[in-house]
C-alpha cells in the first residue's frame, strides 16, 4: 500500500482522510498525494460568477493553501514525500480521473456523518466508490479510528472472494495493523456445502499468516444485520466487495441501511471485483 490519494477540500471533513493518511505514511511509508479540485468560474450570491486569477496563480495560491492545511496535521519534515496536485472541474470527475491517470493503490475520503447515506458518505464519495476501480476508504469526521490496532471485517459472498486480487487491500491493512480479518458472509442462510469450505480454506491460505475468522449474518435485513455486527464487535473498517446489481447497490438504496449505517459512522472499504 506504497501510493495513496487523498482528495481534500480544505474544511473538516478533509480532516480525517489526512490524519489516517498519515497514519499509513508512518507505519508502511505510504507516498500521499493530495488533489484539490476547483473551478474557474466562482459563483456568488446573486447568481452570477466571478473569474478565478490566472490559472498558474491560482495554482500556486492553492498549493500553499493545501500545504497549510495539511501541515496542521503532519508535521512540515514528514511531508517530503507527498505531493500536491490541483485540478480544474467537478471533484467526483476529477477524482476519477486522477484515479485512472495514477493507478493509486488506495484512495482515502473524509465524509461528514448527517442525515441518508448519501449525505453520510457524502454525494461525490458515493459516486467515486461506485465508479472507481481502486479500493475506496470513506472515514466520517471526526476520525474514529485508532492508530494502532484496527478491527477489519469483509462482507461479501464467498464466490466474490475467489478473486484473490481482490483482497489485497484488506490484507495490506491487515499486515499493517497486525490484526484479525472477520469475514462475513451476506447469504441469508448459511452456505455449508463442500464448495463454501474449500473457498474457505482457499481464502485462509490467501491470508496466511494473518488470522482470520468467518462469520454468517442471520438477519432478514442483511444490512442491518451487517450495521449490528460491526457495532458489537466494534469493528473499524468494513470492507465491500463491489459488483453491479449486488450488495453495494443494495447498501445505496436501502432506506433501512441508511439509518443504521449512519447511527454507526461506519468506515467503509470499498473494493471492486475486477480491480
Amino acid at each position: 500500500m506504497k501510493n495513496i490519494l487523498i482528495p481534500i477540500d480544505l474544511s473538516n471533513t478533509s480532516v480525517s482522510a489526512i490524519d489516517f493518511g498519515y497514519t499509513l505514511l508512518k507505519k508502511a511509508k505510504s507516498q500521499l498525494t493530495f488533489l484539490h479540485t476547483y473551478q474557474l468560474f466562482n459563483p456568488l450570491i446573486d447568481g452570477t460568477y466571478s473569474v478565478s486569477p490566472s490559472v498558474a496563480d491560482r495554482e500556486n495560491e492553492l498549493i500553499k493553501d493545501m500545504r497549510d492545511f495539511v501541515e496542521k496535521i503532519i508535521p512540515p519534515q514528514d511531508l517530503s514525500t507527498c505531493t500536491f496536485i490541483t485540478d480544474i472541474g467537478i471533484p467526483e470527475d476529477s477524482i476519477l480521473y486522477q484515479i485512472k491517470q495514477t493507478a493509486p493503490d488506495l484512495v482515502i475520503m473524509g465524509t461528514e456523518g448527517a442525515s441518508g447515506l448519501k449525505k453520510l458518505v457524502g454525494s461525490n464519495t458515493a459516486n467515486v466508490m461506485l465508479h472507481s476501480k481502486v479500493p475506496i476508504l470513506s472515514i466520517p469526521n471526526p476520525n474514529p479510528l485508532p492508530n494502532s490496532q484496527l478491527k477489519i471485517a469483509l462482507a461479501s459472498d464467498y464466490h466474490q472472494l475467489e478473486n484473490y486480487k481482490v483482497l489485497d487491500s484488506i490484507k495490506a491493512l491487515g499486515e499493517i495493523f497486525n490484526t484479525e480479518i472477520h469475514i462475513l458472509n451476506i447469504e441469508n442462510e448459511k452456505n455449508k456445502s463442500l464448495e463454501a469450505k474449500e473457498i474457505k480454506a482457499a481464502i485462509e491460505q490467501e491470508f496466511h499468516p494473518l488470522s482470520i475468522s468467518f462469520h454468517t449474518i442471520i438477519n432478514p435485513e442483511v444490512l442491518t444485520g451487517l450495521m449490528i455486527y460491526c457495532q458489537s464487535h466494534k469493528i473499524d473498517i468494513l470492507g465491500i466487495v463491489h459488483r453491479k446489481h449486488s450488495f453495494l447497490e443494495k447498501l445505496f438504496n436501502s432506506s433501512i441501511a441508511k439509518t443504521a449505517i449512519q447511527e454507526s459512522k461506519q468506515c467503509i472499504l470499498t473494493l471492486h471485483e475486477s480491480s
